[in-house]
């Protein structure tokens, strides 16, 4: 009967853990769902969710949008990040020698107070998003 116990309050704690990192992970896809004001009414000319690292988060899988329109570059991580055309310095595109899958970095340097430079995107179509 003793050993009934801790199992259970491994098996509660198990659960509580599992549901914690569900809440977060839906939380940060949920915010890169989101728009900025600026994007409303506009079509963007490139579009793509991937991992990235946005300040001094890194976030992995599909859980930073990119978004490209004509005069503005937003980034959605946890929040939308607006980029306008003359705060971006320079975009590079780079092969990531740690990664061996995807291994495909665009570092978009810039001037902007709203997050630290560079953001940097492991993209699949990073190629598309650097020629632009």
């Amino acid at each position: 009967m003793e050993q009934e116990v801790p199992f259970a309050l491994f098996a509660v704690f198990a659960i509580a853990v599992a549901g914690g990192v569900a809440t977060i992970l839906l939380m940060l896809q949920r915010g890169s769902k989101q728009q900025a004001p600026e994007e409303e009414g506009k079509t963007a000319i490139f579009s793509e969710r991937c991992g990235g690292r946005v300040g001094r988060i890194r976030y992995t899988g599909p859980l930073v949008r990119v978004s490209l329109y004509d005069t503005m570059l937003v980034v959605s991580a946890r929040t939308p990040i607006v980029l306008q055309k003359h705060e971006i310095v320079r975009v590079t595109y780079e092969r990531d020698r740690h990664s061996a899958v995807f291994g495909k970095t665009v570092n978009i340097h810039h001037r902007s107070n709203a997050v630290r430079s560079p953001i940097c995107l492991y993209s699949s179509k990073g190629v598309d998003l650097a020629r632009r």
